[in-house]
């Protein structure tokens, strides 16, 4: 049955123009009939550039997805081989350069100067830490003035690691790293940012522990460092408070809990690192150097000022400007 429909609408006769099959005759096929009248054909239909200009970016997306594997991150990475930048480039406004100039020592105890803040080891200036500073403060404004506001500036390792060439780095004279933060903004905030690594030695040295020393009970300094302003709210102290007590090698006798607990802690992290000769970080520290008899408070400041400034360098490396 199905052979005998087959030829039922199969064509039987040609075109008499192109011979092409048609069902009917001595006819003639659509096409030519539309040559012979002048009348163009419907051109094949053709998908829109701009729909398949998606198409291909979708494919070209698709193949991309298929063929990088997606990478893992790992938390328990830092590089000890970024390259040190200690060459940088200080701007100052020089109108708000020559105000501070105006001023005499008194004005600037008064406006500028804040007693609150501490110096590199946590500690209040002193009277004579301050007339210092004032003197270098103005000397800095007179050299921005006359460099029109641009200052080269050359950084320096401390002496203790500088042969490593690793830890902290500091200005070799006077700059913006030596001012005071509200002076800092006053003179050269419309030139930068300023980016805080907010409870950073706290936070660095709950991450080495958990990551080289895992089985050491730090189980007071994660609650701190996961709720720090709650803790240091409830029983009434302040973070300057606790970074001095990650530093010191001798007991805290004190009645505050939270100092207690943490001192605990850091008492504990201190033998640790004092007594292990094969962690990488901390052999990059020449205990023979330590001059000091707070040497176990001195080892982890440095440990972490190395780590530290390993995370900074990254930074200005990868944000060049």
């Amino acid at each position: 049955m199905n052979s005998e429909k087959s030829k039922m609408i199969s064509p039987k006769f040609s075109c008499g123009i192109c011979e092409k099959k048609i069902f009917n005759q001595g006819g003639t096929c659509v096409s030519c009939m539309n040559k012979s009248a002048n009348i163009k054909e419907d051109p094949p239909v053709k998908q829109p550039k701009k729909e398949k200009k998606i198409k291909m970016i979708k494919k070209k997306n698709a193949e991309i997805k298929v063929d990088i594997p997606e990478k893992k991150s790992n938390n328990n990475y830092i590089s000890m081989n970024e390259k040190h930048n200690l060459e940088f480039t200080e701007k100052v406004n020089v109108n708000r350069a020559k105000k501070v100039l105006s001023l005499s020592n008194e004005e600037i105890i008064n406006q500028i100067y804040d007693e609150n803040e501490r110096n590199q080891d946590g500690k209040k200036y002193t009277q004579k830490e301050r007339e210092t500073y004032i003197k270098n403060v103005k000397d800095y404004c007179k050299l921005a003035v006359v460099n029109k506001g641009v200052i080269p500036q050359g950084y320096k390792y401390s002496k203790c690691l500088k042969d490593q060439k690793q830890g902290r780095i500091y200005v070799n004279k006077f700059g913006i790293q030596s001012l005071q933060k509200k002076l800092r903004g006053y003179l050269s905030g419309e030139f930068y940012n300023d980016i805080d690594m907010i409870n950073c030695f706290p936070v660095l040295l709950s991450w080495f522990m958990t990551t080289y020393y895992p089985s050491v009970n730090i189980l007071s300094l994660k609650k701190y460092v996961e709720k720090r302003d709650k803790f240091l709210k409830k029983f009434k102290t302040d973070k300057l408070e606790v970074l001095c007590w990650i530093h010191r090698d001798f007991a805290y006798q004190g009645d505050n809990k939270l100092i207690t607990c943490l001192d605990d802690d850091f008492k504990r992290i201190q033998s640790t690192l004092w007594e292990d000769k094969e962690n990488e970080i901390v052999n990059l520290v020449d205990r023979s150097t330590i001059t000091s008899t707070n040497k176990r408070g001195s080892l982890i400041n440095r440990v972490l000022g190395i780590i530290e400034n390993n995370i900074l360098q990254g930074v200005i490396n990868k944000l060049e400007e």
